[in-house]
């Protein structure tokens, strides 16, 4: 007896979803935009490098989706993006208290996503779930290049004396005409009547390419001394393209779902 029930619940389930999602052949077009963060790969010879916890500049992207049947949707579009640098270290090796990089733009592209996007309503009402995977090809609008920024000096005190850091970071970017990213996201979606909707969503990025290396030779100073610890290596980061992005979406669907 629990076992019918349970299959008739399954099967009352599936019917409102194919009833509910009935968009086949629907058009929509949607601007997205929201909190991004690149994530960087280290050598992390004498101190502590962590990634992916500063905000970065917002992308800004268009697009347009095509549902092929009742749940599946073919989506693609363009979204301009700003690669920076986004990092905070340990200032020495000994564990002091971590400092942000400052915020360098290493290139800016353009980027073609091809997502595959799988669309659950939630039974009687207009708010659904949503789930996608994607292939994206980002076209850098600069040729690679060679850039040096000098960053502002780190002071700092430790077990009594006074320090200050000197860094600067010598980049090539971006290394390849093309990179390729392989996109995984989550989200919900609420549609009103008018084909008009609202989304939220979270997606992460993962580059195919080293598209940027960064050497950043360091210069620890005791400044009360006057000596400088001669056995310190220059660090060096690399940028595959990775990123975390999470944000806020409006949308228009031209054909309205059937009630």
């Amino acid at each position: 007896m629990n076992t019918k029930k349970i299959i008739i619940c399954l099967i009352y389930f599936a019917f409102m979803t194919f009833q509910l999602s009935a968009q086949k052949g629907s058009w929509t077009i949607g601007l997205n935009s929201g909190l991004r963060g690149e994530l960087f790969d280290a050598s992390q010879h004498y101190r502590l490098y962590f990634f992916g916890n500063k905000i970065s500049f917002p992308p800004i992207e268009f697009n347009l989706s095509y549902g092929i049947n009742d749940n599946f949707f073919i989506e693609t579009g363009i979204t301009y993006i700003e690669t920076k640098t986004n990092w905070g270290f340990g200032t020495i090796d000994w564990g002091m208290e971590g400092r942000y990089c400052a915020q360098y733009k290493l290139y800016s592209s353009l980027q073609l996503p091809v997502n595959l996007k799988y669309n659950l309503p939630l039974f009687h009402s207009r708010f659904h779930l949503f789930t996608k995977v994607g292939l994206n090809i980002q076209i850098p609008l600069q040729k690679i290049r060679n850039l040096n920024f000098n960053a502002d000096p780190v002071y700092m005190e430790y077990d009594g004396y006074s320090y200050k850091l000197e860094y600067n970071l010598d980049v090539t970017a971006p290394n390849h005409p093309i990179n390729f990213l392989i996109s995984t996201g989550i989200g919900c979606n609420y549609q009103f009547k008018n084909g008009i909707g609202i989304s939220l969503f979270g997606e992460y990025f993962t580059g195919l390419r080293t598209m940027a290396n960064i050497r950043i030779p360091y210069t620890l100073v005791n400044m009360d001394i006057g000596l400088s610890p001669d056995w310190y290596d220059d660090e060096y980061i690399t940028y595959r393209g990775d990123y975390w992005y999470a944000g806020l979406g409006i949308s228009y669907t031209f054909q309205k779902k059937r009630e």
